[in-house]
């Protein structure tokens, strides 16, 4: 399972900034949304590697680390 690396994430970061700055929301959303995006493909795919990690029975019981998974 690959992630995006966390250079990626800040260079996303950064141009959402680089659009605020400069004023340009439309910019700035869309690079928002290509984000977004991003994150919730890679969201998915750790869910679809390691179920356990999620919840929906609202249970509150937390997942456990194993030490055998880098992300």
């Amino acid at each position: 399972m690959a992630t995006r690396p966390v250079s990626t994430l800040i260079d996303q970061h950064e141009r959402i900034v680089d659009g605020l700055e400069a004023g340009d929301l439309d910019r700035a959303v869309t690079f928002l949304r290509e984000h977004l995006r991003a994150v919730f493909e890679d969201v998915q795919r750790i869910r679809e590697a390691a179920p356990e990690l999620f919840s929906d029975s609202g249970s509150g019981e937390r997942p456990r680390r194993r030490a055998d998974r880098a992300w």
